[in-house]
């Protein structure tokens, strides 16, 4: 499978990474730092915007705008955990 397929399939539930980004968000946010909680919420809107295009397109591929909110949710989350890595390794709860 390549990236394109991955993001297919990826855009195709994009409401479910939604909810489950607001989950977390509503379960652990208060205890994140700033800067990851706010990746997470740009992340849950890009799942949320993506959903809305899937859903008002009606095929079974995934539309290009879905496909680009899949990408950015994607992105959004690789730097939300870089940043939470790198506050962690600062409190020395991961090493360096």
């Amino acid at each position: 499978m390549d990236w394109d397929d991955a993001l297919d399939i990826i855009a195709l539930s994009l409401a479910s990474h939604a909810q489950s980004l607001r989950s977390i968000l509503d379960d652990v946010g208060a205890v994140l730092p700033k800067t990851v909680t706010n990746l997470l919420e740009s992340a849950e809107v890009a799942a949320h915007d993506g959903s809305l295009e899937v859903s008002l397109d009606g095929t079974l591929d995934a539309p290009i705008q879905a496909k680009k909110d899949a990408q950015r949710m994607y992105d959004l989350l690789k730097e939300a955990t870089e940043q939470l890595r790198a506050s962690l390794t600062n409190l020395g709860i991961l090493p360096d």
